[in-house]
């Protein structure tokens, strides 16, 4: 759980600088690697049923 928290912390900090500097981010590292550019994706406050899923199989 600590990974996924952990991303998604990132991914909400990536999406505030993206929104409020209008930059491009075109790579970040992570541990799970990020799969295609969550950042880009609308807020979302809770966890999806898709993460959710994904982190009960761990």
């Amino acid at each position: 759980m600590q990974a996924a928290t952990t991303n998604k912390t990132i991914i909400d900090l990536l999406r505030t600088v993206d929104r409020q500097t209008n930059a491009e981010i075109n790579y970040v590292e992570g541990q799970p690697a990020f799969e295609g550019r969550p950042w880009d994706e609308d807020y979302q406050v809770m966890p999806s049923d898709e993460e959710k899923r994904a982190n009960e199989d761990r």
